[in-house]
């Protein structure tokens, strides 16, 4: 069974966090290194939520992490400090799999401010 969200981001955030995400080597200077820039969350029918986030590391990046319903307490994390070559992108599809559930958060864009779920 596969889970499905939708965050809609307006096109002037996606494309700032397309250009931090763009940079190769080194800091986003606007921001503190190790600074969380922003962070793009759904809850998804079964109560797991994930997060997005994207980090200003060398080079900035963007972590993805499921977390299970609050009284199971455990965190699946989509990508690894190490792995950041394969975090490079927010617009698009990002998948968690856990428990033989594949969960999909899409990014697109939107014409509202901010960003929301679809419900």
């Amino acid at each position: 069974m596969t889970y499905e969200k939708i965050i809609y981001v307006n096109p002037e955030e996606l494309e700032k966090m397309a250009e931090i995400l763009a940079i190769k080597s080194g800091y986003c200077r606007e921001f503190e290194p190790d600074e969380v820039i922003a962070i793009y969350s759904v809850e998804f029918a079964n109560e797991f939520e994930a997060d997005l986030e994207v980090i200003n590391a060398d080079p900035p990046y963007l972590r993805g992490t499921l977390y299970q319903p609050v009284e199971e307490e455990q965190e699946v994390v989509l990508y690894e400090v190490d792995e950041k070559i394969l975090a490079r992108k927010l617009e698009g599809e990002h998948f968690f799999k856990h428990g033989g559930y594949i969960y999909k958060a899409v990014v697109k864009r939107s014409h509202f401010e901010g960003y929301f779920d679809e419900a």
